[in-house]
């Protein structure tokens, strides 16, 4: 197993749909397909400034305008996972509520080149 630089989370905010566009609470039915086979994605971006002047706040916060209007359109991306939904008790359904995604911004002294292929799971992505 590969030792890495350790990863440092410098800011996580809970980012919403944008407030004009927010759609009714509801429960969406999961297939019988997605309900065997779940997945739950993780994504990670990697960015390397292009401008000496652009600041990580200035790339943070145009991410975050871009993610609020992306859960605007892709609302079920802005729910949760819940088993409790009248009539489907038990059953793993999607809530949709708004509640937003997660986004985060972390910081390491690892290289890129250094992690490989990045198409195959890579315990340094835990960090």
């Amino acid at each position: 197993m590969a030792v890495y630089p350790p990863v440092s989370i410098t800011k996580s905010i809970s980012v919403h749909p944008c407030k004009v566009l927010l759609h009714p609470h509801k429960t969406l039915l999961l297939s019988n397909l997605d309900r065997q086979c779940p997945t739950l994605m993780y994504m990670v971006f990697f960015y390397k400034s292009t401008h000496q002047d652009l600041c990580s706040d200035s790339v943070f916060s145009r991410l975050k305008t871009g993610l609020e209007a992306t859960l605007s359109v892709w609302y079920p991306a802005a729910g949760r996972l819940s088993f409790s939904c009248p009539h489907h008790e038990g059953k793993l359904n999607i809530w949709c509520n708004n509640a937003g995604a997660l986004l985060v911004q972390a910081v390491t002294q690892a290289k890129i080149p250094d992690l490989g292929d990045l198409s195959i799971y890579n315990d340094f992505f835990e960090n």
